[in-house]
């Protein structure tokens, strides 16, 4: 038999205010859940926007430091260079000191063999 609650079709009005709030309280966690996930995916893009900044920053350091490198090679060769000239020079200095000397020591032999004939 049906209880005096209950109509004889079955549903009561509890049934469908059980149902209402039901549903509103389902809503309302849909609703918390999406606007929990409209903020995880403003951080998403905030830090995909942040780890862009960052590799943009990290990129220009990386270009940075290899013009500062490039810069200390040429530096580097420009003094190796310079060295190689003092040392070419001195090696022609030395060069020609030889053949002075070699030439006056020519002079001397010509001339003690011109006395001795």
């Amino acid at each position: 038999m049906a209880t005096p609650s209950t109509p004889k079709g079955g549903i009561s009005g509890g049934d469908i205010v059980g149902q209402i709030v039901g549903t509103l309280i389902g809503i309302g966690f849909a609703k918390d859940n999406a606007k929990q996930q409209r903020k995880l995916q403003e951080k998403i893009a905030e830090m995909s926007l942040e780890n862009q900044r960052q590799i943009q920053e990290r990129l220009a350091q990386a270009q940075t430091d290899i013009e500062r490198q490039r810069i200390a090679f040429q530096i580097l060769a420009l003094e190796k260079n310079e060295q190689l000239v003092e040392r070419l020079e001195k090696d022609k200095y030395k060069s020609m000191v030889i053949v002075g000397v070699g030439a006056v020591a020519l002079a001397v032999v010509i001339v003690l063999a011109k006395r001795k004939k």
